[in-house]
């Protein structure tokens, strides 16, 4: 029998405790103030690690496979054409091609 009370009894806790809790977020959503969270900022792909100016085509998010290549410093980065059943790397003089399936 008291198992049963103390299982009721932590049931409607959980279920308060979750409601205010809810509550309390939204109201601070509702402000606008989060403290010291700071708003997500989307990522800049203009350098890589090493500093290299990245040239990145329009249709590369589109495409299936990606030539990378290094040049004077840039990094470029272009589609090319699916020539069927690829390797998941495959290296072309100095060309590394990745395929995204």
């Amino acid at each position: 029998m008291i198992l049963v009370l103390a299982l009721i009894a932590s049931l409607i806790l959980i279920h308060v405790s979750t409601y205010f809790w809810v509550r309390h977020n939204k109201r601070v959503a509702a402000r606008g103030k989060r403290g010291a969270m700071t708003r997500y900022l989307s990522p800049v792909f203009s350098k890589d690690c090493l500093g290299r100016t990245l040239i990145i085509e329009d249709k590369v998010p589109q495409s299936s496979e990606i030539a990378i290549s290094v040049k004077d410093g840039s990094k470029f980065y272009r589609a090319v054409e699916t020539r069927g059943e690829a390797d998941d790397l495959a290296i072309v003089s100095d060309v590394a091609i990745i395929s995204r399936d």
